[in-house]
């Protein structure tokens, strides 16, 4: 597999000739391009053909995105395969539990303006577009591209579900 990231990088830094751009350093509220979908407006933060998988995404947790949606597009569906509070989710709070995502800061108190990170991984056959309800902070996607002809079951709630037991016991193994 080839390990690629999508992330909040400075979409001006083009040239290492241009010293303008080349430093700059304005690496939040970047996106690929913004879509609409069902009479709203979404900021697209990652977009993949082929099979793959996501691996982890990284963002700080900020208040004021404390209502932000994000959406994953599988397969070149037009209907999210998961549509949850990004927030939340990145938390542990929905329904990826730790420590596949968690708060990484040491103060459970301490819920804002912290990282946060989601390891459990997000597999698709054919393609994968994450897209948020507003626009982007820093963010980091980090995901695998497969060959192919690598056969790859698209991440399901179902499937996710009925793996229960197994994501209890890794879980387990890694939080020990």
């Amino acid at each position: 597999f080839k390990q690629l990231q999508a992330s909040s990088y400075d979409r001006s830094q083009t040239d290492p000739n241009d010293l303008k751009t080349w430093f700059a350093n304005n690496d939040y509220g970047q996106f690929i391009r913004t879509e609409q979908h069902a009479g709203r407006t979404e900021w697209v933060i990652m977009e993949h053909l082929g099979p793959g998988a996501v691996t982890r995404i990284w963002t700080p947790l900020l208040a004021d995105k404390n209502k932000m949606v994000v959406r994953f597009y599988f397969d070149g569906s037009d209907e999210p395969g998961i549509e949850e509070n990004f927030n939340e989710l990145m938390r542990g709070r929905g329904r990826i539990a730790p420590p596949f995502a968690f708060i990484s800061w040491h103060d459970p108190a301490v819920s804002e303006g912290v990282g946060s990170d989601l390891y459990f991984p997000i597999p698709y056959a054919k393609g994968c577009k994450i897209t948020l309800s507003e626009v982007p902070f820093y963010y980091s996607v980090d995901y695998r591209a497969y060959s192919s002809d690598t056969a790859v079951e698209t991440f399901s709630w179902t499937a996710y579900d009925g793996l229960h037991a197994t994501t209890e016991e890794v879980g387990k193994g890694l939080s020990n």
